[in-house]
């Protein structure tokens, strides 16, 4: 089979609610705006797609890896398709004809990268404030949390040239899948219930008056035993309770569950049971990339399919 007889691959994406924050001074009183956040991220992309590429990428010195914004299309409604493109370098290898098996030399200095498409959505939640992300994971491309860093390298500059009033940060958390719910259910009993919140929670406050240092997590662990005695057991409705605060805006962070179902003894927790979806993706020629035009429609379809 010749390489550009494939026209489609799967793809795996993955989901994140991502929070914009607004930077202020301790003075002011000013009410957060979700409709100024959706006309600045806006703004931003807009200013910074008109820069000459090369002022539009960071390198990524440590991971030998360029990054950049290519393209970005703003769907009104703070939904946002977007395409980042990377290069990894100092990669360059002696080149084989894998059917001839002829040596071709090295085709390639140091310098120069293999460019990655990395697709990025941005959807706006209506009604909840929030935005939810479709990434591509694409091993050769940008993680998530180089999007994180680049956008809000971006947000700081943006606000610097422009003067604005705020300057904004994005942060990302993981969308769980209900099969965190289905994996407790089949639990027989449970020992531990251990929940992660945000050291700013109330409940934390006293020990980290105490405690507090610079070093210290943004996150504190908070731990739950069963009592003694026989019978006694976490109950599953407790901890679907706690469950419906995780995410973004709310409370509770993550979830870890200890405990046995019928095959031996278990442990779950929210972060490896990330809602993913894969994708049958159009590629282009011989390069086997993703049509992004393709990849945005077929994201289009599961938005749908996101829980709240």
């Amino acid at each position: 089979m010749s390489y550009d007889s494939v026209n489609t691959k799967q793809v795996k994406v993955e989901f994140h609610y991502m929070s914009v924050e607004r930077k202020k001074r301790s003075s002011d009183s000013t009410i957060y705006d979700i409709g100024e956040v959706i006309s600045t991220i806006s703004a931003m992309f807009s200013s910074l797609i008109q820069k000459k590429r090369i002022d539009r990428k960071h390198d990524f010195t440590s991971r030998e890896k360029t990054i950049w914004l290519e393209k970005f299309t703003d769907l009104g409604n703070g939904n946002f398709d977007v395409i980042f493109m990377s290069a990894r370098y100092n990669r360059s290898r002696n080149v084989i004809d894998t059917e001839t098996m002829k040596q071709k030399g090295m085709l390639k200095q140091p310098k120069d990268g293999d460019e990655e498409k990395t697709h990025f959505c941005i959807r706006f939640k209506q009604g909840q404030d929030r935005f939810i992300t479709i990434n591509e994971r694409n091993s050769d491309g940008i993680t998530i949390n180089e999007i994180m860093w680049y956008l809000n390298q971006q947000f700081e500059a943006y606000h610097i040239q422009f003067n604005t009033d705020f300057s904004y940060s994005v942060s990302f958390d993981i969308v769980l899948s209900k099969d965190f719910l289905t994996e407790l259910k089949k639990m027989n009993n449970i020992n531990l219930l251990t929940l992660t919140v945000d050291k700013s929670d109330p409940l934390c406050s006293d020990f980290l008056r105490l405690a507090g240092r610079d070093s210290i997590k943004d996150t504190v662990n908070i731990s739950l035993g069963k009592k003694r005695g026989k019978g006694n057991n976490i109950p599953i409705d407790l901890i679907e309770e706690y469950f419906n605060e995780t995410g973004s805006y709310k409370r509770i962070k993550k979830i870890s569950v200890q405990g046995s179902n019928s095959e031996g003894s278990l442990k779950i927790d929210t972060d490896s049971i990330q809602l993913k979806h894969i994708l049958e993706v159009k590629v282009i020629g011989t390069t086997n990339e993703v049509d992004s035009t393709n990849f945005f429609t077929q994201a289009k379809s599961v938005v749908p399919q996101i829980g709240d």
